[in-house]
């Protein structure tokens, strides 16, 4: 009887293989950077664009995550006294959908911001 190696051992699952390429495109997307350590260090957040947004990158093969207060009060303490909008972007089944999440705050700010520039252009 063979024994079963440990997960360490197997490689990294779907997901954690999916987080960094995730990273990658949304630090494209916004125009930010990569946080080194996906955001283990002193700098919080997967992806930032200084002074506007601070990013969480989540990926599950799974239909559906969990949003918990204490993943929404890890990614407001992030930008405390930064200026900078949380986020995390969501991928469920490795992609296959991807949803924002984000304070009912930020959401109020952005309407705003855009409301303003709209009324600015006319």
């Amino acid at each position: 009887m063979a024994l079963a190696s440990p997960k360490r051992l197997q490689g990294a699952s779907p997901a954690h293989a999916r987080s960094r390429a995730q990273e990658k495109a949304l630090a494209r997307r916004v125009g930010g950077q990569v946080t080194k350590g996906s955001g283990s260090g002193d700098e919080r957040g997967d992806v930032r664009l200084r002074g506007v947004v601070r990013l969480e990158a989540k990926t599950t093969k799974n239909a559906s995550f969990s949003v918990t207060t204490a993943l929404i009060d890890k990614l407001e303490a992030a930008v405390l006294g930064a200026g900078e909008v949380p986020i995390m972007e969501i991928e469920l089944l490795l992609g296959a959908r991807t949803v924002i999440v984000m304070p009912a705050w930020a959401l109020d700010d952005i309407m705003e911001a855009l409301t303003a520039s709209r009324e600015a252009k006319t």
